[in-house]
């Protein structure tokens, strides 16, 4: 699977738009859903599980509750879905900043999912010393 930047953005627009920062997985699947997708949907939720588990890896997302994100891999390479609820770190609302950078998303494109992490923390701790040099 290659990682669709645009894709992840859908997903921590979701998540960061929430009026909570408590956010539940299953919700947020149909929530970012494009209708016009010529995909199934079980192929959707692999894509979107996958997407989720590369934001977890680099960081971006905790778990509050539940487990591995709420899909169960079976044997078969099919599976099971039930609820998580997840919320966006420090540096996820970093890469969702980050990712609304309208030409920055073709730039990523060579990147790993930590690196565009790091990246984004890297930009938003040179953010914060500028402001502190304003003052």
């Amino acid at each position: 699977m290659k990682t669709d930047y645009l894709f992840l953005n859908r997903i921590l627009t979701g998540i960061s738009e929430k009026q909570s920062h408590i956010v539940d997985v299953l919700e947020l699947s149909e929530e970012v859903k494009q209708p016009h997708l010529a995909i199934g949907n079980d192929e959707y939720l692999d894509k979107f599980y996958g997407h989720l588990q590369l934001l977890k890896d680099a960081g971006a997302i905790v778990e509050l509750c539940g487990r591995d994100l709420g899909v169960h891999y079976l044997n078969d390479g099919k599976f099971n879905c039930s609820d998580c609820q997840i919320r966006l770190t420090a540096a996820g609302y970093d890469l969702a900043k980050l990712l609304e950078e309208k030409n920055f998303v073709e730039k990523l494109k060579k990147m790993t999912v930590s690196s565009v992490v790091f990246a984004a923390k890297a930009a938003a701790e040179k953010g914060i010393d500028k402001l502190f040099d304003s003052f």
